[in-house]
């Protein structure tokens, strides 16, 4: 039987294991039962793609229902629902994705109306049983509940502002994919403040966050805001752990504890942009690989694939080093806009799965061309970052809420 493990369990697991403390392996906790009446993602009709969705406008609300939203595994004390909105994949095909929309029983007290937050979590996966809206309904029982350690969402509602959690990746799980994972985040604010019962305001205070692999979604979701989504005004996005630059995450991952990302990646680019051909590069041991990993969320793949490197699953050295390769990464990496909206970045400086360097070179590329970028920079690794990200992102984007204005410390 399969295991639920949390990324932070896995990983420090691993760490234990390279510096020799802690020999002995670490405590992971079993699947929990089922939630009674909650269908796994991919047995649930609700998130079915309607045959006719190409008629609608992107952000129109498709199907709605009420639901109940767990933390870990306690309810949440918010009003929820999830949604099925129209939206567009990275060729501006017609598609359909789910967002989860919480706000708060508390009235807001103002000043303004409610703000609305689109916190995007790092679902990092293939499964679609892995998508957040799955998880936060039924909290440790879901497999990929990796995705129940972005605490932002609690600070959030605790903060009175409403959520809307969606899930980026699409119906096909296209880890990475760029244009797919800005596309549902803009979508899903469209449908939130389109769902009556929600009752958000037009002109409330909006702002984008993500961790990791959320942010690059959100990251995304900000470069394309001006030309995909002009109506939407984005008072702050902040961005933590932020891999922006593929090529040289790739290539931090590759024989890292951490491989288990690069083959989510592998698989979901290769999803987004099939006539890549990036299969075409496997060996038989490669092509193993990727069918066996086609519905794993992101714990199982990081349990799997440790240190691994990319030459034993390829017939060239590295896939991503070949020209199709690297022109799919540069397509999905981010700098090739930029974000109307000030930015806030924060990471720690010993994060190996998203190195530094490279976040610092596109938010340089931010600055250059004029937009308002903040930094803040703390010791740590990445799954460090996890916990201590929470408190600096929500206070800026309190800030930006508040109308003050928006700092930043560009060269």
């Amino acid at each position: 039987m399969k295991r639920a493990l949390t990324v932070v369990t896995v990983v420090l697991g691993v760490v234990a294991g390279m510096s020799g403390v802690g020999a002995a392996a670490p405590v992971i906790p079993p699947l929990l039962p089922p939630v009674p009446g909650v269908l796994p993602t991919n047995e649930d009709p609700f998130y079915a793609v309607p045959t006719e969705v190409g008629s609608e406008s992107n952000g129109t609300i498709l199907r709605s229902r009420p639901v109940a939203s767990l933390y870990l595994n306690l309810p949440m004390p918010v009003d929820a629902w999830q949604l099925l909105y129209k939206t567009s994949d990275s060729h501006d095909a017609p598609t359909a994705t789910v967002a989860t929309v919480m706000v708060p029983r508390t009235p807001w007290p103002g000043p303004g109306p409610r703000p609305l937050v689109s916190q995007q979590m790092f679902e990092d996966s293939a499964g679609l049983q892995c998508a957040p809206s799955y998880a936060l309904r039924v909290g440790y029982s879901a497999p990929g509940n990796a995705t129940q350690a972005d605490q932002n969402i609690q600070r959030e509602l605790a903060n009175g502002w409403a959520v809307v959690v969606p899930d980026y990746q699409g119906p096909r799980s296209q880890f990475l994919a760029g244009p797919i994972g800005a596309h549902s985040v803009l979508d899903g604010v469209r449908a939130a403040r389109a769902h009556g019962p929600a009752g958000l305001s037009a002109d409330a205070p909006l702002g984008l966050s993500g961790y990791s692999g959320g942010a690059v979604a959100t990251a995304w979701a900000a470069e394309l805001q001006p030309e995909y989504a002009p109506e939407l005004t984005l008072s702050g996005v902040a961005l933590s752990g932020w891999p922006a630059q593929f090529q040289a995450v790739a290539h931090a991952l590759d024989g890292s504890p951490f491989f288990g990302f690069l083959i989510a990646g592998f698989i979901g680019l290769d999803r987004a942009y099939p006539e890549f051909g990036l299969t075409d590069f496997l060996n038989d041991r490669g092509r193993a690989v990727l069918a066996d990993a086609a519905s794993d969320c992101l714990n199982d793949l990081l349990v799997k694939h440790p240190f691994a490197h990319i030459a034993e699953f390829s017939s060239v050295p590295n896939p991503f080093t070949e020209p199709r390769g690297v022109q799919l990464l540069d397509i999905n990496s981010l700098g090739q806009r930029i974000p109307h909206a000030p930015i806030f970045e924060f990471h720690t400086t010993g994060d190996e799965v998203a190195p530094l360097a490279q976040a610092d070179a596109v938010l340089d590329t931010y600055c250059a061309a004029g937009a308002a970028v903040d930094r803040v920079r703390t010791p740590g690794e990445h799954v460090t970052g996890i916990l201590l990200e929470v408190g600096p992102t929500t206070n800026y984007l309190a800030d930006r809420f508040a109308g003050k204005p928006a700092p930043s410390q560009c060269p």
